[in-house]
């Protein structure tokens, strides 16, 4: 009975406002800003349609038109654009309740939906006062602001940025040292990020003046900081200061997670230190808070990396070791196969500290297989290290990969079988290649040089005929220089350049007759070509080029405490940059070339052991050769075959020239050849 009735007046109501859509648009008798039933009753409809899911739907005035007619549905908007002219909201900074809004104001807001949707040049008409008036609503929308706030912003900017200001001030200064307001802060970080460039710097002086007061709104206020722009040197002095004022240990673990992603080389040795003098509990605690603050939880919705500064093998190692010292593996959250379940804090932080090694471990290149190979003994865990062994292995398998070729350097090589190189490592590949195919030329050519390269005395003469050699085969690759000066004031002896590569590729030359020892060339590797020319941080390939003219004895090279010979040089030099590649994780690459321009004019030597060890004697030498034989004016080929001690053949390591006037007593030798 109680239903019809009801439904008897509803359809009574819908009649009247048919006959008289104008009592909805001009109420008699009511004073502007006043709200009427009738406006009210038409609100509640929309929400009885369920089209109300935030506060915007009431200005969904078509939907009306089904049942009350379109005059009733353009009377309900045409009351609603004038209603928010003359109705005054409230400000939370002048005395307003924020725990209830009243259906007047909601009335307002749908106007102001409906005119900023409908008219196409809103809001460029309105004047100052107007735009003052609109800006007091969008402190009472429902998730985030209203869809024509950016739209003011873009043409009334300075007032919208004030209005926003002051409110923003007074949830600072009103916030309780627990939680948050949930004001207008909360919907600055996800539904304004257009607005955070200009209220940051309000936002750091105000932080900088109340350093003890910001706790309840911390994280809003550090993304509010970063996204707007201000520099990491002054967020990490900011965080350094935040450190030494407060004493609460969740706090100081935050502030430490944007002190690492600011400033990685001072802060992470500062929470090192930290953390070690916090009892065992209380470490454990801030380092949960300190590493999902720093790369952020399970699901990356709260948290950083916000620079990542500390993304380099170096630092994620060392935090990937820090973080296993106090959120030991043994008391891991195992939760497969539990069921559903809610995460904790330490859920969320032994994922982070595994991102920690994702992170490394997905760093191509080899300061992170260096890192990963270090974890081999260094993890505080010895059950990971087998696993680090594999992922180490892994590592260097995927960086033995080619860098991937552009479509154009896969047509040029199609065309010429070689590519411009893009890289600085393509760049040094290609400075390898060339100076292999100079070594090959010169040792085994049919028109070498050898002879007149034998005869340079000076390194700098040397220097220019290789370099001449590199630019004559360049290609339009590469360009060559001698003696570039760098920022040292120091000068390689050769580089290998392209316009498209950042950093050349560093040739370092030594003539080893000059008298270099071992010792000295190891020294000149370290120092000088890895230590200096490749100091740059794009820069991570190298060559040293030795070059052995055979003007003095054969000698032996003391390297890593073994003594070498000339066939041995290189490769020993190799070996000893690989055990000191640990320390330049920047340095990718570095390799040894040996000319020998004395190899033509060697003979083979095969050397036989005569006798067993008790009855050792200085070994015979067994010298076998095709000789051209001079006697009188006849000359004919004659097989050799000579045993002798090394004394009697002057040398093992016979040479041609010294061959040459050897007498045979019914001739002499002209020419030699195995």
């Amino acid at each position: 009975m109680e239903e019809e009735r009801e439904k008897e007046t509803r359809e009574n109501w819908i009649v009247e406002l048919r006959a008289n859509p104008d009592r909805v648009r001009n109420p008699p008798n009511l004073k502007p800003g006043q709200f009427t039933r009738d406006q009210s009753w038409l609100m509640f409809e929309l929400q009885d349609r369920r089209s109300a899911r935030d506060r915007s739907e009431y200005a969904n005035w078509q939907a009306l038109i089904p049942e009350f007619g379109e005059t009733v549905a353009h009377a309900y908007r045409d009351a609603a654009v004038n209603h928010w002219r003359h109705y005054l909201p409230s400000l939370r900074s002048e005395g307003a309740q924020g725990n209830s809004i009243p259906y007047s104001l909601i009335f307002g807001m749908a106007g102001l939906e409906i005119e900023a949707s409908e008219n196409v040049e809103f809001p460029d008409y309105l004047d100052e006062a107007h735009v003052r008036h609109a800006l007091r609503y969008i402190f009472w929308q429902l998730n985030g602001f209203p869809i024509w706030l950016e739209c003011i912003h873009q043409s009334f900017p300075d007032l919208v940025e004030e209005a926003v200001i002051v409110e923003l001030l007074w949830e600072l200064e009103n916030t309780g040292s627990n939680k948050p307001m949930h004001y207008i802060l909360h919907d600055l970080i996800y539904h304004a990020p257009w607005l955070h460039a200009p209220i940051a710097p309000v936002i750091l002086d105000w932080v900088e003046a109340n350093p003890t007061r910001i706790d309840a709104n911390r994280n809003y206020c550090i993304k509010i900081l970063v996204n707007g722009g201000i520099e990491k040197t002054r967020l990490a002095k900011l965080a350094s200061r935040q450190i030494a004022q407060t004493n609460d240990p969740d706090s100081i673990a935050v502030w430490y997670a944007l002190l690492v992603d600011c400033e990685p080389s001072k802060g992470i040795p500062e929470i090192e230190h930290w953390l070690s003098i916090l009892d065992e509990e209380a470490a454990t605690l801030a380092a949960q808070i300190f590493i999902t603050t720093l790369v952020g939880d399970r699901h990356l919705n709260e948290g950083g990396p916000y620079f990542g500064r500390f993304r380099t093998a170096e630092h994620l190692k060392t935090l990937y070791i820090l973080m296993h010292h106090h959120i030991q593996a043994k008391g891991d959250i195992h939760r497969s196969g539990g069921g559903v379940y809610s995460p904790t804090l330490r859920d969320d932080a032994q994922e982070a500290r595994s991102r920690l090694f994702n992170l490394l471990s997905e760093i191509p290149g080899k300061a992170s297989y260096t890192a990963i190979s270090q974890l081999i003994q260094e993890h505080p865990d010895p059950d990971y290290r087998p696993w680090m062994v594999k992922q180490a292995y892994k590592r260097a398998e995927e960086d033995g990969d080619l860098e991937p070729w552009s479509a154009d350097q896969v047509y040029a090589f199609d065309k010429s079988q070689t590519i411009t190189p893009a890289t600085h490592r393509q760049l040094f590949d290609l400075a390898v290649n060339r100076l292999l195919d100079l070594k090959n030329y010169v040792e085994r050519g049919n028109d070498s040089p050898w002879q007149t390269w034998q005869r340079v005395d000076k390194e700098t003469e040397m220097r220019r005929l290789i370099a001449g050699w590199l630019n004559q085969h360049r290609r339009e690759q590469y360009t060559i220089a001698e003696e570039p000066e760098i920022a040292n004031s120091q000068r390689m002896d050769i580089w290998v350049h392209n316009t498209k590569v950042r950093s050349p590729v560093p040739i370092e030359l030594k003539l080893l007759d000059k008298g270099w020892s071992g010792p000295k060339l190891c020294e000149r590797l370290r120092n000088q070509l890895v230590g200096d020319y490749l100091r740059e941080e794009s820069a991570g390939c190298g060559v040293m080029l030795l070059v052995w003219q055979g003007k003095i004895p054969t000698k032996r090279w003391l390297i890593n405490g073994h003594r070498v010979g000339l066939s041995e040089l290189a490769g020993a030099l190799k070996l000893y940059w690989h055990g000191i590649a640990g320390e330049f994780p920047g340095v990718e690459a570095i390799d040894v070339i040996l000319i020998d321009l004395a190899t033509r004019e060697k003979v083979a030597i095969q050397r036989i052991v005569v006798g067993t060890p008790d009855t050792y004697k200085p070994p015979l030498t067994r010298l076998q050769f095709s000789a051209t034989i001079e006697k009188g004016q006849r000359k004919f080929r004659w097989p050799f075959l000579f045993f002798g001690t090394p004394g009697r053949i002057r040398t093992c390591d016979l040479q041609l020239r010294r061959l040459t006037p050897y007498p045979l007593g019914y001739g002499r030798v002209v020419s030699a050849h195995t």
